[in-house]
């Protein structure tokens, strides 16, 4: 194993370089840096924390609205 010869550009099918060789590395780069999926994933969380709440508040009031009713029924 000798010295590591570093990277050559890409060469076109006619000799030339390519248009673009370096992008493919700049887009795993940009891939890596982006934070954009954090706050996806904080809307995420906010959006089932919330859901949980309202099917909760919604079984409490059921419950409640279907006692109020027998109450009702009952007494006529």
């Amino acid at each position: 194993m000798g010295a590591s010869e570093g990277h050559k550009p890409v060469s076109h099918a006619g000799g030339r370089l390519a248009a673009h060789s370096h992008a493919a590395r700049s887009v795993v780069k940009a891939f890596a840096r982006d934070t954009s999926g954090a706050t996806a994933i904080e809307y995420a969380m906010i959006a089932g924390m919330l859901s949980i709440l309202i099917v909760g508040g919604a079984s409490t009031i059921g419950t409640q609205v279907k006692q109020f009713f027998k109450d009702v029924g009952s007494s006529l």
